[in-house]
């Protein structure tokens, strides 16, 4: 774990293993939103960087440290489902999208080359 930034009320600590790890960032974000003290907690799974914002009268970054070490040993529950930014997911669907009309014009007959992307569109949304 390193640390980044501090100010007063704020860090910014990054660990390598929560890079693209979206189970355990959740994991991490919401244990530690639900602490007293703690206003904020903001994981990123791409950079793997954690910003706290916290009370300085309850917590210090020694003691912030020691608890996100103690929720990276925590097992986490894979089955949760990580919710993806709200831009991420407009982009996955688009993907979908497309992927969709390519396979239905490449691969199904004619009248349901146009229907199976309406069905698609119409379902995903």
């Amino acid at each position: 774990m390193v640390q980044r930034s501090q100010s007063p009320g704020r860090v910014r600590l990054e660990e390598t293993s929560l890079i693209g790890n979206l189970a355990q960032c959740r994991f991490v974000q919401e244990r530690l939103e639900l602490e007293v003290g703690i206003s904020e907690a903001e994981v990123n799974y791409r950079t793997g960087r954690l910003l706290v914002r916290f009370d300085e009268h309850c917590w210090n970054v020694d003691r912030l440290k020691e608890r996100f070490q103690e929720l990276l040993s925590e097992e986490t529950d894979k089955s949760i489902p990580f919710r993806l930014p709200a831009g991420m997911l407009k982009s996955n669907k688009k993907m979908g999208s497309m992927m969709v009309n390519v396979f239905s014009q490449l691969i199904l007959p004619k009248p349901y080359n146009k229907l199976v992307p309406l069905v698609y569109k119409g379902v995903i949304g």
